[in-house]
């Protein structure tokens, strides 16, 4: 790395947020070419613009944070064998195992390396690749935990939920006392306690009975309840569109001549199936929370963070079809697939599907080209608001 961004604006790796705003202020006024006339003062500028960029924004921060501790330590690994390389007799009385207690630290060390590595990998969006690296690292200590965490990040980002449990599940019977990994847990179980043992470890499993009236329970008997309210949506939003006379109305015709047929009612009956199925999907638990789901790292610290969410709606709301291909394009090459988001769109297919057949005859061509454009993103907008109520 060329630069050190700290360096570049003066400031401790430690700095708040705030810190940063404020000395980026300081100096952008000092610096300013229609201020400072110095030769230099132009590209001193740029580099404080550059610097404050990615320290600025928390996702771009930890990346250049983790470049900067990978960077650190491969240094020091090039440097040790120069201080190792100095000529030093061994007693003649050391046994011959003597070398084996050094063996140990080099080992921690290379696997601290590639646990780095695969978390620049993660946070890039490179999923198979940051997986490949933690295989790697289990195949030197099967008995880090940091591994598994990063493992389970990476299977709950491709969508596998029982694997990422089950490498969550290992990482606390290494070490339970880490509240981040409870966190996940609980999360991604809700509340449950771990059941599966370490393998190889020979060790008991942890669980705790459930009783009848305990938080799951309710959990359940809640989340069934919103299961029938959604559906019973579904169902009348099914049935006003049987109903829907099918006369345009007069600013849809002017407007979107396209739309054969269609008229407010069905509009509503549209955006009200893609709210109560999203809703739905989400509260049933098939749904992952989409803050974890809708996006990637476009690669490296200096780049910014893609919201797909944002692309994909906006694309929704013109041609759904091509929405979906520029997810599942994006999906093969950040190496990301999502089951949640692949449900989502087979259940808005479904839903239009079943509007053509309901709906009155001579609109079924319109309603399936366009009737994902109100579907899709109603589902996404009834999953975002389902995750605001569950909290996840």
């Amino acid at each position: 790395m060329s630069k050190n961004y700290y360096e570049v604006l003066g400031l401790a790796s430690t700095a708040l947020p705030e810190e940063i705003k404020r000395r980026y202020r300081e100096l952008a006024r000092r610096y300013h070419p229609d201020i400072n006339r110095d030769a230099d003062a132009s590209d001193r500028f740029k580099e404080i613009n550059e610097a404050y960029c990615t320290l600025s924004h928390a996702g771009r921060r930890a990346s250049y944070d983790l470049e900067l501790r990978y960077a650190a330590r491969k240094t020091a690994e090039q440097t040790r064998p120069q201080k190792a390389s100095s000529p030093a007799p061994t007693p003649a009385s050391q046994p011959p195992h003597s070398s084996r207690p050094h063996s140990q630290p080099v080992g921690e060390e290379t696997v601290k390396q590639i646990v780095l590595q695969a978390q620049i990998a993660y946070s890039r969006g490179r999923l198979l690749q940051a997986a490949g690296l933690c295989r790697q690292a289990l195949r030197l200590n099967r008995r880090n935990a940091a591994v598994y965490e990063l493992l389970a990040d990476i299977y709950r980002a491709q969508g596998k939920t029982d694997e990422a449990i089950a490498m969550l599940s290992y990482a606390l019977q290494l070490n339970p006392s880490s509240p981040s990994i409870s966190a996940k847990f609980n999360r991604m179980t809700g509340h449950r306690s771990p059941t599966r043992s370490m393998p190889d470890s020979g060790g008991p499993s942890h669980s705790s009975p459930l009783s009848v009236f305990d938080h799951r329970s309710v959990q359940l008997a809640g989340r069934a309840f919103a299961l029938v309210i959604c559906l019973f949506v579904i169902i009348i939003s099914l049935v006003g569109a049987h109903q829907a006379p099918g006369n345009p109305s007069r600013w849809i015709a002017e407007y979107l001549p396209w739309l054969v047929g269609w008229d407010e009612r069905l509009l509503l009956c549209l955006a009200g199936s893609g709210l109560a199925t999203g809703a739905s999907l989400s509260f049933v638990g098939r749904l992952a929370p989409i803050k974890e789901t809708f996006w990637f790292t476009a690669g490296g610290p200096r780049k910014a963070v893609v919201s797909f969410a944002a692309i994909i709606l906006a694309a929704s709301l013109i041609f759904f079809y091509g929405a979906a291909l520029v997810y599942f394009i994006a999906s093969v090459m950040q190496e990301s697939y999502s089951r949640s988001v692949a449900l989502t769109i087979a259940a808005a297919m479904i839903l239009i599907v079943l509007f053509a057949l309901v709906y009155s005859p001579g609109s079924q061509v319109s309603l399936i080209l366009f009737g994902g454009n109100i579907i899709f993103p109603s589902l996404i907008v009834g999953w975002v608001s389902a995750d605001g109520v569950r909290g996840a």
